[in-house]
């Protein structure tokens, strides 16, 4: 019986360590908007597609370059001259669409995104997780009201990050899935006659790790040396 119990508290130490390693799992930056060539993102993590929809016109001449998404995330163009714009009497709500097209569940961890106001243009947003396979749907990320005229044509601008998981119970976007996110845009007071911006947008997430044969041998081999202990 000494022989058995001696190798139990090793074969546990093993199946620990081979469980950690497997667990282990980077961000990755799934989605990013900077170029702005059209409302699909500019890159994507493999097997991974995003959208982002409802834009009046992309600017050409006017871009948000701070080299951030957000203020978090670097990556960013430092010479960026394009955005999105968004006028408030038309078109007020962004639509960002993104879809798990690969083989693993993903935790969607955080959202990012720089926001110029124009003259006379959306001042005020709020921010929602709206549909799809994180929940639970809605949820209200943020609200922003009154934020200032910033008019210069490329510039640090507004920032905003969200780290998801302190407003969502489940981020975790299975494979096949989408998750569609809305940034509601209004103004206290505003003629239409200028454009607002949506400039360097990305989402970051994690691939949720599975077990690895490895990680089942090990816990395999611990459950035989416990079954002939009694």
């Amino acid at each position: 019986m000494k022989k058995i119990n001696n190798k139990i508290p090793r074969s546990l130490a093993l199946a620990t360590v081979v469980l950690a390693t497997a667990a282990t799992s980077q961000a990755a930056v799934l989605a990013t908007w900077d170029v702005w060539d059209s409302g699909s993102a500019d890159s994507t993590t493999s097997g991974f597609t995003a959208m982002i929809a409802g834009f009046d016109t992309i600017r050409s001449d006017r871009g948000i370059a701070d080299g951030t998404f957000g203020n978090d995330l670097a990556g960013a163009s430092s010479g960026d001259t394009r955005s999105a714009a968004y006028r408030g009497t038309s078109s007020n709500v962004m639509t960002l669409t993104l879809t798990n097209g690969t083989a693993s569940a993903y935790s969607i961890d955080s959202l990012h995104f720089d926001f110029g106001v124009r003259t006379n243009e959306p001042n005020s947003f709020t921010a929602n997780y709206t549909s799809g396979g994180l929940g639970p749907a809605p949820t209200l990320l943020d609200t922003q009201t009154s934020l200032a005229q910033q008019n210069s044509t490329n510039g640090n601008l507004f920032q905003f990050d969200y780290n998801l998981s302190s407003s969502l119970a489940d981020t975790i976007l299975a494979a096949g899935e989408s998750a569609v996110f809305t940034v509601d845009f209004s103004f206290d007071t505003g003629s239409g006659s200028s454009l607002s911006l949506i400039d360097n947008v990305a989402l970051q997430g994690t691939a949720v790790p599975e077990p690895s044969s490895a990680a089942l041998l090990g816990l395999g081999g611990l459950a035989l040396i416990l079954r002939r202990r009694r």
